[in-house]
């Protein structure tokens, strides 16, 4: 197989790899990616409140749940997502539930136990080179969306 150059269409390819995975892992659940996520940044909110104890990456700016996820992950629907994780008991309010966490971890373990094997294949070097590139890649595509918006 030839060696895809760095770039959207390798991301966009790695990105689709890993949401064929998560979809597999989330079938069982009813959940679908867009509800993973809204689940996963309500977890990450928590954690800033909660001390941080998830290593969250998100700041709780005092909106609400939908709007954080709509200017975080750009889900429009993110209203009737957070509804949907209500309505299955995963939310209360905008707060995860005793549920919601418990499936966010067996859904990860699943995740982790086909993705940690190719992971731990990397070099390390080559790891956090990629971890580097990635995370530049996504602070200057937020940042050319935060200035078309404007």
């Amino acid at each position: 197989m030839d060696q895809i150059p760095f770039g959207p269409q390798l991301v966009g390819e790695t990105e689709k790899a890993l949401d064929a995975l998560l979809r597999r892992e989330l079938a069982p659940t009813g959940l679908t990616p867009r509800h993973w996520v809204t689940l996963r940044l309500a977890l990450q909110r928590d954690g800033v409140r909660d001390g941080g104890a998830l290593g969250a990456r998100s700041p709780d700016d005092g909106t609400g749940l939908a709007e954080h996820v709509i200017a975080r992950a750009h889900l429009d629907d993110a209203p009737r997502l957070v509804g949907d994780l209500r309505a299955a008991g995963l939310l209360d309010g905008d707060e995860p539930t005793c549920a919601g966490r418990d499936l966010v971890d067996v859904v990860q373990a699943r995740v982790r136990a086909v993705v940690g094997p190719v992971l731990a294949d990397l070099p390390p070097a080559d790891a956090a080179a990629a971890a580097r590139a990635l995370d530049a890649l996504r602070a200057g595509v937020r940042r050319a969306l935060a200035a078309a918006a404007t």
